[in-house]
Formats: C-alpha cells, sequence, structure tokens
C-alpha cells in the first residue's frame, strides 16, 4: 500500500511539474496565451493557477504595450500633421514683421494660428483655441483652419471689410456647429491688417484679449461675440484700431 501511494503521489507531483515546465518554456518562446492544466486541489494545483494568472497577466501588459505604441505612432503622425497646417511663410508687407509660435500642451491640441496676405496691402490675421485636448480637439482645429482659409476668398475685391470680417466668422461659427459636438467649441481671434492705413479691423469671439503694447500701456482686444461652434446663429460685431499712424495722418488729427 505504502509503495502504491508513493507512486502515485510521485507522479502527480512529477506531472505538475512537468506542466509547469511546459508552460514555462512556452512563456520563454512569447507564447503567453499558455495555459497548464489544473487538476485537484493540492499545493502545486494553487501553483498552476498562480502560473495561469501570472500568464494572463503578462498577455495584457503585452496587449497593453502594443496598444500604446500603436498610439503612439498615430499621435507622432497627428503632431506632424497638425506642424503642416502652421503658416510656413511671413506676410510680405512692408513695415509690418510677424512671429508665431505654437507650443502645446500636449503631442496633438487645440491650439492654432495662421495669418495669409490677402492683396499687397492686407493680411488676414488668425488665432484660437479649441475646449479639450487631444486628438478630438486637433480634429476640430484643422477643421476651424480649413474652413477660415476657404473663406478668405470674401475678402479680396470687398466694399467692407469690416462687414467681410463679420460674415466668415459668422460662416465658421454655423459649419462648425454643424460638423462637430457643442462642447469642442472655440474661441477664436479673426482680423483683417490694412498696410496703407495701419488700421486693424477684428472679431473677437470668445478669446482671450490680444494685448496691443503701445507706448508702455497694455490696450486689450476686447471681445465682440461668443466662441464658435458652441451655438448656431449668433451674432458678432467687428472693430477696429488703429496700430500705427503716419507723420501726416498725426498732423491731420
Amino acid at each position: 500500500v505504502s509503495t502504491v501511494v508513493a507512486v502515485s503521489l510521485t507522479r502527480t507531483i512529477t506531472s505538475a511539474i512537468n506542466e509547469l515546465y511546459i508552460g514555462a518554456r512556452h512563456v520563454s518562446q512569447g507564447n503567453f496565451s499558455y495555459r497548464t492544466p489544473v487538476h485537484g486541489h493540492t499545493q502545486l494545483t494553487e501553483l498552476s493557477r498562480s502560473f495561469n494568472s501570472m500568464t494572463t497577466s503578462i498577455e495584457r501588459l503585452v496587449e497593453d504595450s502594443k496598444e500604446r505604441q500603436k498610439l503612439e505612432s498615430e499621435l507622432a503622425i497627428a503632431n506632424e500633421m497638425q506642424r503642416q497646417l502652421f503658416p510656413k511663410q511671413r506676410p510680405q508687407l512692408p513695415g509690418l514683421d510677424t512671429l508665431g509660435v505654437c507650443k502645446a500642451a500636449k503631442v496633438v491640441s487645440g491650439d492654432f494660428y495662421d495669418y495669409v496676405d490677402i492683396d499687397e496691402h492686407h493680411v488676414a490675421i488668425a488665432f484660437g483655441d479649441v475646449a479639450g485636448k487631444g486628438i478630438s480637439s486637433a480634429l476640430v482645429m484643422a477643421s476651424a483652419h480649413s474652413t477660415i482659409r476657404t473663406l478668405l476668398g470674401h475678402l479680396r475685391g470687398a466694399d467692407d471689410l469690416a462687414t467681410a470680417v463679420v460674415e466668415i466668422v459668422a460662416e465658421t461659427n454655423r459649419q462648425l456647429f454643424a460638423g462637430t459636438a457643442p462642447e469642442l467649441f472655440t474661441t477664436l481671434f479673426f482680423g483683417v491688417y490694412n498696410n496703407l492705413s495701419g488700421e486693424l479691423v477684428y472679431v473677437n469671439a470668445g478669446h482671450l484679449p490680444p494685448l496691443l503694447i503701445r507706448d508702455g500701456q497694455r490696450i486689450p482686444l476686447e471681445v465682440t461675440g461668443m466662441v464658435i461652434g458652441a451655438f448656431p446663429g449668433v451674432k458678432y460685431e467687428s472693430r477696429s484700431i488703429r496700430l500705427w499712424m503716419s507723420l501726416i495722418s498725426r498732423y491731420l488729427t
């Protein structure tokens, strides 16, 4: 009886150890889906259960690592695409010097700026921020950027520049509201600078007031309307401010 019990016990132990050995071989080869058979309720059985639990955790970590690498790769592509949206050249107007810098809090964001030559005397300037962070905000930013660029044709030959600026902001608001979620609203400052008169005509749709520094004083460019993309049919107003005055203009005034 003792011999039978001893042989039976030995076979049980060696069989369990052999199964754990086989499982370890599978794991060493990268097969984390392998599970060792579980029989009975001995300490070796608990060891097999712990082994299976360990391989399950490792398999989950490997999948999470792959997903994270895939996400990082997609974010890198999105970041490069976002960088391509920023202007490559500065406006070529005499007496005007521009510099745009964007430092995003994350890899991609909803911050943007743009400036485009309209004709030999006018340049359009836009900058803003989409609510939130990440890919969703970056997509809305790209949509706002492309919409504004498309509508710039309204400025060429416009009889009333102030009206044209308001119409561009209002139409951008309508398109963003129709195509994006309201919680992804956008603040926008959009203006047109006239190099002949030194005047800036602008609409500030909910953006933090930009500051005009003149003679050591800070002059805020006030908000003239709601953010865009949150509500339909919002009414916007334009403002104008003289950034510089020629000697003749100063003498006449």
